[in-house]
Order: structure tokens, then C-alpha cells, then sequence
């Protein structure tokens, strides 16, 4: 089942990214020619993320993920990310944290709604308990795919909301605790953030 979907979403991402396979004239290699080609190499780099922070049944949850991209054309958009959390039980005074680093791509349907991928590669911890090595630090990987609604236009600060989907569902993965439909369901996430200049 998760082969089938991931082949799925495999062919839809690359059926919208690719431009098309149709025969162009000069005419239309103008009309249609990328508009941000003009730019320099600074003027097409976007940066954002996000900074999260929250306090619950005595855990203090930090949050710090800054992003910088790279818009391709008007519409699409690549870049990479790193990722630091921290979660500190308040009555024991342990911490835990990961720490790692994404690569991420998003597509512009209109201004306001885009798709969204992600893979991350996280530092974390062994969290399957039938593993003799339960608790020690082990990588996680997750390969987020989903769409999300931006606040703004693209050329200034824009805040947006994601729905995202892990395809990877790792058993180490930090973000099993915050799924919509709770630890053992569906691997969906809602992420926040903002960004600029994309």
C-alpha cells in the first residue's frame, strides 16, 4: 500500500513540476520564458522557518527551523533547512533534542495554495521497544509530502500552514506524538511557518 502510494505521489509531483513535453516556437519560448531570468542570484533567494514554543503537562517544547531557498521560476521553488528541537521535562529537569537538516521543495498553484515536499534527516532516538537499544540516539528519517495556504503574495513576509503526510512513518521519528489521529495513526502533521520573499 505505502509502495503504491509513494509511486503515486512520485508521478503527480513530477507530472506538475515538469514544464511540459510539447513542441515550442520562438513565439511562444518568449511569451512563456521565465520571468525571474532577469534576477540576479541574490535577488531569487528566499529565507524563513519557524520558531516554535510550548508548555504542556510540565514538558517545555522549543522549536528552531530556519529555511533558505531558491526560486526556480515564479512558481517553484528549492532549499534546505536545519532543524534544532528541545523537549525538557520541567519536574525532572531531563532534556531531549534533535537536530538535523531537510531538503524541501514547493509549487505555487495560485498565490495563497501550494504543494509541498520535504525529506528530513533527524538525530534523534531509538524509540522501538522491542530494540535492545531503546532510548539511544539513532537517525530518523521522514519524507513529508502535503499542500499548505500562504498569507501573501510571495514578495514580502508571508505566513503559511501546511498539512503533510510522512511516507516514511519511521519508527524513530519525533514527530509521532504531535499526528492529527495520535501516535499509532495516520502520519499526518500541521506545520507553520513563515517565509520571505517566496
Amino acid at each position: 500500500m505505502k509502495k503504491t502510494t509513494l509511486i503515486l505521489i512520485v508521478v503527480l509531483l513530477a507530472g506538475i513540476l515538469n514544464g511540459s513535453f510539447a513542441q515550442y516556437t520562438k513565439e511562444d519560448e518568449k511569451k512563456n520564458s521565465n520571468p525571474l531570468s532577469e534576477l540576479s542570484f541574490k535577488d531569487r533567494i528566499f529565507t524563513g522557518g519557524n520558531l516554535g514554543f510550548n508548555i504542556f503537562q510540565n514538558y517545555l517544547f522549543l522549536d528552531l527551523a530556519p529555511i533558505v531557498g531558491y526560486r526556480i521560476t515564479e512558481k517553484l521553488g528549492a532549499g534546505v533547512g536545519l532543524r534544532y528541537s528541545l523537549i525538557r521535562n520541567l519536574s525532572s529537569k531531563t532534556n531531549w533534542s534533535n537536530y538535523g537538516g531537510s531538503v524541501f521543495m514547493r509549487y505555487k498553484i495560485i498565490p495563497q495554495l501550494f504543494l509541498h515536499t520535504e525529506f528530513e534527516a533527524l538525530r534523534s532516538y531509538n524509540y522501538d521497544i522491542s530494540s535492545p537499544n531503546y532510548g539511544d540516539r539513532a537517525m530518523a528519517y521522514m519524507w513529508f509530502a502535503g499542500g499548505g495556504y500562504s498569507t501573501g503574495s510571495g514578495a514580502g513576509v508571508n505566513f503559511s500552514l501546511m498539512l503533510l503526510y510522512d511516507f516514511i512513518d519511521h519508527v524513530n521519528s519525533p514527530y509521532q506524538n504531535a499526528y492529527l489521529f495520535g501516535p499509532s495513526g495516520i502520519p499526518l502533521i500541521f506545520r507553520g511557518g513563515v517565509s520571505v520573499g517566496f
